[in-house]
């Protein structure tokens, strides 16, 4: 079975450099995750318009 750590929820039982130190430990797709779990709106916006940035240039190599 695939465990997973806890994820860490602002304001909680997590500080804020506690979350950044864990953030910078997962691999970017579990950062994006995150993001999107917490900050849906706002940081899932710009995460895709990152996403859409990173296709395009995968695809004129």
């Amino acid at each position: 079975m695939n465990r997973v750590a806890p994820w860490p929820t602002p304001g909680r039982e997590w500080s804020s450099e506690q979350i950044v130190e864990w953030l910078l430990a997962q691999d970017p797709a579990v950062q994006r995750e995150w993001f999107r779990r917490h900050y849906p709106a706002d940081i899932a916006e710009i995460l895709d318009e990152l996403d859409d940035r990173e296709e395009d240039r995968g695809s004129s190599r």
